[in-house]
């Protein structure tokens, strides 16, 4: 119930401002508030619960669901807002059909499938912190090169194969630090919890596409309707690259606090 609200409330965030429009918000964000401070009331108090806080609330596994919640926002949010590009009519879009539109996603797909299959020998060689603070890296050159060139579809395609790489890295590397951060009677408990920040940013993901295109809406001569305006996907890349920035810091605190982990650890021993 206060995912559902959350995400109502950012699809409302388009809507112009009105008495009405406000007030449903803030009902929204009421919901979510009250439903989940409920759920955490409820979990903390039950001998058996869904959901172990200790995990949830121990710094370094929750910054590293924090970086694969954000992965998985760039990756749905990519999958969501690409295809519509590519079937917009010139000028704003590439007036591609459904066939050209999935080959054009093939690039982020092929470099997502091929990091995620390499991303053993690369953790092993590199360590799970370099890895995500690459993969951040390399997320926030993809927006970059997505804000300045997708309107040229040879450079869009490059981009997107970038971008596939750097969110992948960075998923893997989130995946690996909660893994090898959880006590070992614990790890499918918190793994789960590790899906449930997965599966909320490949839902917040879609959720922040749309509002963005449903709040900059243009019309084409000749066409009837009216399509996502090139400030859509400006706005869509730009909330990539700031994300990207946030996951270089999260990476910095988890190095951070890995880092003293180990130092207790030793003082301990």
């Amino acid at each position: 119930m206060g995912i559902v609200s959350i995400l109502l409330m950012i699809t409302n965030l388009h809507v112009k401002f009105s008495p009405i429009n406000s007030l449903v918000i803030v009902s929204l964000s009421v919901t979510a508030i009250i439903s989940l401070w409920i759920f955490v009331y409820i979990e903390r108090r039950v001998k058996s619960p869904l959901v172990d806080f200790k995990l949830v609330t121990n710094k370094v596994l929750f910054f590293a669901n924090v970086l694969r919640m954000i992965a998985g926002l760039f990756m749905f949010a990519i999958l969501n807002a690409i295809p519509i590009l590519i079937r917009n009519p010139k000028p704003i879009g590439f007036d591609e059909g459904a066939i050209n539109t999935a080959s054009i996603i093939i690039p982020f797909m092929a470099a997502y499938l091929t990091i995620g299959l390499s991303s053993g020998p690369i953790i092993s060689k590199l360590g799970n912190t370099r890895v995500t603070v690459i993969g951040s890296v390399v997320s926030a050159i993809g927006f970059i090169t997505l804000l300045l060139f997708f309107h040229s579809l040879g450079l869009l395609l490059i981009s997107l194969a970038i971008l596939g790489a750097g969110s992948q890295l960075l998923h893997q590397g989130a995946v690996n630090i909660n893994l090898v951060s959880t006590p070992k009677n614990q790890t499918a408990i918190s793994f789960g919890i590790s899906n449930v920040f997965y599966l909320m940013g490949s839902a917040i993901g879609p959720t922040l596409v749309g509002m963005y295109m449903q709040s900059n809406q243009i019309s084409i001569n000749g066409i009837i309707g009216s399509f996502p305006s090139s400030q859509a996907y400006t706005m869509i890349f730009y909330t990539g690259i700031l994300l990207s920035i946030i996951t270089i810091l999260i990476d910095m605190i988890v190095m951070k606090e890995i880092r003293n982990n180990s130092n207790n650890q030793e003082v301990r021993v």
